[in-house]
C-alpha cells in the first residue's frame, strides 16, 4: 500500500531531522 511507504519515507525523514544538530 502506498500509504505504508509514505509513512516510512515521513519517519525516515524525521528521524534524520532528529540526528541533524
Amino acid at each position: 500500500y502506498a500509504l505504508n511507504l509514505v509513512i516510512k519515507v515521513v519517519c525516515g525523514g524525521f528521524g534524520i531531522a532528529l540526528l541533524t544538530p
